[in-house]
């Protein structure tokens, strides 16, 4: 009985580790429309594992261009926007990294605009962004 319990605890605690270290989604307003953006786990893991002792897999000039062809999908005045912030996340329990680029624009919105989002992963491909909230 003690085994069978103990198998258990194992398969659960490796179902939440799992679940928990998934990339995560940021929400954003745009123009007053609530958006999603993600990365799905297996784009992050099938791509270039980085050593940190090592040159970046993607430059951040790189990631910022392909994040900015996403933006252009959403904006129409996209060289108005700069990039606020890079950000090089890894991956829980893994090798594995991907970015995360926040862009502002230099003009007021008449709506609410808190900015964008775009994932990419250390390959140079985006992940999603879609209309939606967080629950």
């Amino acid at each position: 009985m003690l085994v069978v319990v103990l198998l258990v605890l194992a398969v659960v605690t490796v179902y939440a580790q799992v679940v928990i270290y998934l990339p995560h989604t940021m929400s954003f307003m745009l123009d007053g429309t609530s958006y999603l953006a993600s990365i799905k786990r297996e784009a992050v893991t099938s791509g270039h594992v980085w050593d940190t002792s090592k040159p970046l897999p993607l430059s951040f000039a790189k990631a910022e261009q392909v994040a900015r062809a996403e933006l252009r999908k959403m904006v129409r005045d996209e060289p108005g926007w700069y990039v606020q912030r890079f950000q090089l996340c890894r991956l829980g329990h893994t090798e594995q990294w991907y970015y995360s680029v926040e862009f502002m624009d230099s003009k007021k919105h008449e709506e609410p605009t808190t900015g964008v989002f775009v994932f990419v992963d250390a390959s140079g491909k985006a992940g999603s962004i879609k209309e939606g909230r967080l629950e």
